[in-house]
């Protein structure tokens, strides 16, 4: 890697384009003979690409972990660019030394979770609610349609609106609108202090209504979730100077006393949850993230119960359900989820499932499809 300090710029490759490895992904896509291809990382995500013994043997695996490096980063810009199987730990490090980092809060990074498969899942992490989405993120991005046309969409410029929005389009495609090949991100600078306030509530009821309660007010939230226990675990991101004043005033809002944790506890204790989000799932289970409102948390939490399902997380302010479950209940919770007017997608699981509950966003899921690989060269839904 070679730094121009008098540009700030890291430049590593070539235009995507040009590269040899595109061109080959193009003549593959072009000359398959009623093949459907499926991209892949470093599969830290495997349920979101079936097996191919699942969906026929006309599926070919693309593999993209090759296709990886910077190609350009501009810290005073903060704006980076990378290629698809690029490692979102590299980009962080990189990131780190120029006192920048990620604010969706990619998962699975120790699991060597790529930009391209991190675009591509549409996933991000419980503290990105101080900033946004990987959506929110996403400047510009190159891809292969199932034309096997190259196509770039975007602009490494935060306000354009010219053309189709491609790059937000592929946040959550899951492989299924094409190649993701290039990516630039904006970035911010990390904050200066983290910490961890931790109420305890008596019921589910209270901790969803507090947490609605703390949200109306103008405060550093990085992330807010809810326990097993019903704890409502709030991380907060800010100068170091202010986090415990901050911490108090949420105290006096809700009228009640918290456990604060700040540095080395907040990171012990952060740390503790994500590595049971992260982990592994054990055999025979299934790691599910379920979209949602919090008007959706008790009677999702009623659902839980009913299948005697103790391993869960609500995070996001009861957006996001993160949850572990046997596979063999996966298609009776799939029907009681549906009940519920809810969707969940099977993020890591030895079962051949991929989506849950209500399945009317595969209609439009499945058009745009059609627009944008006529020819049917990728896995359809």
């Amino acid at each position: 890697m070679v730094l121009c300090p008098e540009e700030g710029t890291t430049r590593l490759h070539k235009k995507s384009n040009q590269d040899p490895f595109v061109a080959q992904l193009q003549s593959n896509i072009r000359d398959s003979d009623g093949q459907k291809f499926a991209p892949f990382g470093a599969r830290s995500k495997p349920a979101l690409v079936p097996r191919a013994s699942a969906c026929g043997a006309n599926v070919v695996p693309l593999d993209i972990r090759d296709y990886r490096g910077i190609v350009a980063y501009d810290p005073s810009e903060f704006l980076i660019t990378a290629r698809a199987g690029t490692p979102i730990a590299d980009l962080q490090a990189l990131l780190a030394r120029h006192g920048q980092y990620l604010p969706f809060d990619p998962l699975f990074v120790a699991d060597s979770a790529t930009l391209g498969g991190t675009i591509a899942s549409g996933i991000s992490g419980p503290d990105r609610l101080l900033y946004g989405g990987i959506r929110d993120f996403i400047m510009e991005i190159a891809m292969l349609d199932g034309l096997g046309s190259f196509v770039r969409g975007g602009g490494k410029v935060v306000k354009n609106a010219a053309g189709f929005d491609t790059p937000k389009l592929m946040v959550g495609s899951y492989g299924r609108l094409g190649v993701i090949l290039e990516a630039t991100l904006k970035v911010f600078p990390v904050p200066q202090g983290w910490a961890t306030v931790i109420f305890d509530n008596s019921s589910l009821d209270l901790a969803v209504s507090r947490s609605q309660q703390i949200l109306s007010r103008p405060l550093p939230i990085a992330g807010m979730d809810i326990n097993t226990e019903c704890q409502l675990v709030i991380r907060l991101a800010a100068p170091a100077s202010s986090l415990r004043a901050v911490a108090e005033r949420i105290e006096n809002l809700v009228g009640l006393k918290s456990r604060i944790l700040i540095d080395g506890e907040h990171s012990q204790y952060r740390k503790e949850r994500i590595d049971w989000l992260e982990s592994a799932p054990k055999e025979g289970e299934s790691l599910i993230r379920v979209a949602m409102t919090p008007n959706h948390v008790l009677r999702l939490y009623g659902l839980l119960n009913a299948f005697h399902i103790r391993s869960y997380l609500f995070c996001s302010a009861g957006c996001t359900a993160w949850i572990r479950m046997p596979d063999l209940e996966l298609e009776r919770f799939s029907m009681e989820l549906g009940q519920l007017a809810l969707s969940g997608i099977v993020v890591r699981s030895q079962a051949n499932a991929l989506a849950l509950g209500d399945l009317s966003w595969q209609q439009m899921a499945t058009r745009i499809q059609h627009a944008a690989d006529p020819n049917g060269r990728f896995m359809g839904w």
